[in-house]
């Protein structure tokens, strides 16, 4: 069967403060949006996960073998799976790409085994292999708190058309953090619905993570000055994927005609 890993956004990010065991505490408001990484899993006779990114296969700690192992050892599976993932989400973009793929192996086996498990279920064992995994497990926009645990759904309609411009700049989410030097309040509920309603965009983009990461990478910051010129910009995670809101073509083919080089993906929010 074949399943799509959509890649998760931050529309809103801000940083809290810090756990007592040292992770950050973060509010944010996430999506998904139709750019997607594509899975296929069959059966076999051993559990395999390989990709078409040919350095992902040498990985030493694969995590999206890791959880397909837990799951069939943990619910006393009989089947084995190999799993196929054709990456199409840039890695370390921001953009939650191996996050999403973890999070859809969860999903497929508890489809495809009728395990009827819950969110909380698939939470606690998507914990174990990174923040971004919890919400990543669902497809609606959501406010996430915590260290990404904590998921309140928002209930909006909020299909928006968002250009995804990669920069082709790896960036280090851990340096990005060590960079943070003031904190934030949390967002409130009925404040982001009001925003997301309104398209009230300068109330809304916000991400505390974007001034440490234009420290780490000052061309970070001129292209996201670049793109607000075209529409309404914001870096999604610890970066360094921007966030353009569009609202016509005309916008698409000038941040193509001013970043002919970088990875540019016209997608919308699902």
């Amino acid at each position: 069967m074949k399943f799509l890993a959509y890649a998760k956004i931050n529309i809103r990010l801000k940083v809290l403060g810090k756990t007592e065991k040292n992770y950050h505490n973060l509010s944010m408001v996430n999506a998904k949006i139709s750019l997607a990484d594509e899975i296929e899993i069959i059966e076999g006779n051993e559990n395999k996960v390989s990709y078409s990114i040919e350095e992902l296969n040498h990985l030493q700690d694969n995590l999206c073998l890791n959880v397909l192992n837990e799951m069939v050892s943990n619910f006393n599976l009989k089947k084995r799976y190999h799993i196929y993932i054709k990456k199409n989400i840039p890695m370390g973009a921001g953009l939650g790409g191996g996050s999403s793929d973890v999070a859809c192996i969860i999903n497929a086996i508890d489809k495809l085994h009728n395990l009827n498990l819950s969110l909380d279920d698939k939470i606690k064992i998507g914990l174990k292999y990174g923040a971004d995994v919890a919400y990543c497990l669902i497809d609606n926009v959501a406010l996430v708190e915590g260290i990404g645990e904590k998921i309140t759904l928002l209930n909006v309609c909020f299909k928006e058309r968002v250009v995804v411009v990669y920069p082709n700049i790896f960036v280090s989410t851990k340096d990005v953090f060590s960079k943070v030097k003031s904190y934030s309040v949390e967002n409130q509920k009925d404040e982001i619905v009001k925003y997301i309603k309104n398209k009230d965009y300068k109330s809304l983009l916000i991400n505390d993570l974007e001034t440490p990461s234009f420290e780490l990478n000052p061309n970070l910051k001129e292209i996201k000055d670049t793109l607000s010129l075209i529409g309404n910009t914001i870096m999604s995670g610890s970066g360094s994927s921007m966030l353009v809101f569009v609202n016509n073509d005309e916008q698409l083919k000038e941040i193509i005609k001013v970043y002919p080089d970088f990875f540019v993906v016209d997608a919308y929010i699902l």
